[in-house]
């Protein structure tokens, strides 16, 4: 149904393949969670993280999002206790 909504939304073929069952990382949580990672280092020159099917699982250019992420919930954090004070 997906396929058929973006075919019509674009006016043509998508290129895109649904299947049934996918037993790659990609699409059995289970198997992403049994994968092995790998640290690589992109021909960009940022570090990523692969999983054992090749598919990025955290990228280099992610890292300033994750760190504001980070200062966001410290923030929080300390919002939180001092109200419980």
């Amino acid at each position: 149904m997906l396929h058929h909504a973006m075919k019509g939304a674009t006016g043509g073929d998508t290129n895109m393949t649904l299947r049934a069952e996918d037993d790659s990382s990609a699409g059995d949580n289970l198997a992403f969670l049994k994968s092995k990672l790998i640290w690589d280092m992109g021909q960009d020159g940022k570090e990523r993280v692969l999983d054992a099917d090749g598919n990025g699982v955290m990228m280099g250019w992610e890292e300033p999002l994750s760190q504001s992420y980070c200062l966001l919930m410290e923030v929080a954090d300390s919002q939180c206790k001092n109200m419980s004070d």
